[in-house]
């Protein structure tokens, strides 16, 4: 009830419910009040069968060869499990990194919230890599963005070092960790999950309204700030002068879209009482706090 979520809404596991910056419907702030747990992410992402709660891409990514193809496809259909979360995967010739960072709004709007859900997500990839392989093996290190809490926690789970204050949350692996194998293995399995995710990622991409899928872009690609309609367009798989069209047919236009953009923004993080007007206006892409403020006397007429 608090977070006005449907009954229906909660049977869909691969349902995508919109992401707004506000906190009257931040699941975090609700669950750590009602439960009185202040390490509660870290708790959840300890709970049992773990991979079945990243929803199919979990399911894919058990039935990957190893750890480094499972980490692979969980980058590859991102968009399939979470809009607010960007997982990216890099690899040297010593190591590589497992980068998962909340979207930079989210940050600024609740930074407990985002927070506690990365925590979940450290405890839960590391519990599902366990699962996953039947073998006790941590990441070699621990990167986190935020300040120093829940010591002994962390230790517990990660076993080893954890370090604060950086400018990624991620995972350290070495090499040879990357090629353990995983006893979910299942090659028939991996083929029809790659195919379902692949379509779902495809039908995510198509079933928003055009203003609703700029908007999409903009806020996931450029953290809300407003970029060049060239490579919104291109984002989108369009030509520039497709787009303007479309718009058009629609009644609408880019700069109407933008404006319409920056109000809800704007809104949402004065509401949340989280940033003052020079942050916004630098968030925003406004050259300074004066313009930010014409602007938005202008959405309040």
């Amino acid at each position: 009830m608090r977070l006005k979520i449907k009954p229906v809404d909660l049977n869909n596991g691969e349902g995508h419910l919109p992401w707004q910056p506000a906190e009257d419907t931040d699941f975090w702030k609700h669950a750590i009040e009602m439960t009185g747990i202040p390490c509660l992410g870290l708790q959840m992402g300890q709970r049992p069968n773990n991979l079945n709660a990243f929803g199919m891409l979990g399911l894919l990514a058990g039935s990957c060869r190893n750890v480094k193809e499972a980490i692979e496809m969980i980058c590859k259909y991102n968009a399939t499990l979470t809009g607010v979360f960007k997982f990216s995967f890099e690899v040297s010739e010593k190591e590589a990194a497992f980068v998962f960072d909340p979207h930079p709004l989210w940050e600024e709007t609740n930074l407990e919230s985002a927070r506690q859900a990365v925590d979940m997500m450290i405890s839960g990839w590391t519990k599902s890599f366990h699962d996953a392989t039947g073998k006790k093996i941590y990441p070699a290190q621990t990167e986190v963005r935020y300040t120093k809490r829940f010591v002994e926690e962390y230790k517990q789970i990660l076993k080893t070092p954890v370090l604060f204050g950086q400018q990624h949350n991620r995972f350290l692996f070495s090499r040879d960790y990357l090629n353990t194998s995983l006893i979910s293995y299942d090659e028939s399995l991996h083929a029809v999950f790659s195919a379902l995710l692949h379509q779902k990622q495809k039908n995510l991409e198509t079933k928003h309204q055009l203003n609703e899928r700029i908007k999409r872009v903009i806020v996931s690609k450029f953290n809300g700030q407003i970029t060049h309609i060239d490579i919104v367009a291109s984002h989108l798989c369009m030509t520039t002068r497709t787009l303007q069209r479309k718009l058009s047919e629609e009644n609408s236009s880019y700069r109407k879209i933008c404006n319409e953009l920056r109000r809800e923004l704007a809104t949402e993080l004065m509401k949340a009482g989280k940033s003052k007007k020079t942050e916004l206006a630098s968030l925003l892409g406004y050259a300074d706090a004066d313009s930010f403020s014409r602007a938005f006397k202008k959405w309040e007429v």
